[in-house]
């Protein structure tokens, strides 16, 4: 009798390293982080990592390192902070489930007296098509006096069944939409691998964009 040959799904094998696991769905979760790379390129500078390290600053002078900042809020909604981070694969992946995006987002009044409305989208991409997109609530903030407040946004995304095949790129792009009647208003998002919070102004709260990504695994 000859050897039987054993044909494996196109999901992930078992040597494969997760950060955990929902053996229910059959997903194991990668964890990414959001961060921006010094390519001189805008669209290319921002990265899915798997593993914690330094983002390069933004602009030293006017925008801190980790964070993207906008004053420009309007008395409709709009997408006042639009960032892009991707990761191309070196091996066939499959995707399914679940992701869940941390965002962290601050809002800073120097006047005291503005209000603002606030939430985050996320959009996962195949290369340049569209896989899925999901919004997170609206947090409404209203200042008496000059103050800082940070937020943390957990967006879910569900993903339909995806094949990536080796050289395609996962990209989630990331916006913050605002409304409000404070044009002196600072809102930032964060995106610092090392969750670094420079002095001044941003001195609290955390500035790591985290990815959950599930993929598809054999069992």
């Amino acid at each position: 009798m000859g050897v039987p040959v054993v044909y494996r799904r196109s999901g992930e094998s078992s040597v494969t390293s997760f950060d955990f696991y929902d053996i229910a769905e059959g997903t194991g979760i990668k964890t990414f982080y959001g961060a921006t790379t010094d390519n001189p390129v805008t669209d290319l500078s921002g990265a899915l990592l798997t593993s914690a390290v330094y983002s390069s600053g933004i602009n030293p002078t006017n925008n801190p390192t980790g964070w993207e900042t906008r004053n420009n809020q309007t008395a409709s909604w709009t997408s006042i902070i639009s960032k892009t981070f991707k990761t191309t694969f070196n091996m066939p992946k499959l995707i399914k489930g679940t992701l869940y995006a941390n965002v962290p987002t601050r809002i800073v009044t120097p006047n005291g007296t503005d209000s603002s409305n606030h939430y985050i989208d996320v959009t996962i991409y195949k290369n340049d098509t569209s896989v899925a997109t999901a919004s997170g609530a609206n947090m409404y903030f209203l200042s008496g006096t000059s103050t800082i407040d940070n937020y943390m946004s957990l967006v879910p995304v569900t993903l339909p069944l995806t094949s990536f095949k080796k050289g395609d790129i996962l990209k989630a792009k990331i916006q913050l939409f605002s409304k409000g009647d404070g044009t002196s208003i600072i809102l930032a998002m964060g995106h610092d691998p090392m969750g670094r919070v420079p002095s001044s102004i941003y001195s609290n709260g955390t500035s790591k964009l985290i990815v959950n990504v599930p993929f598809v695994i054999d069992l």
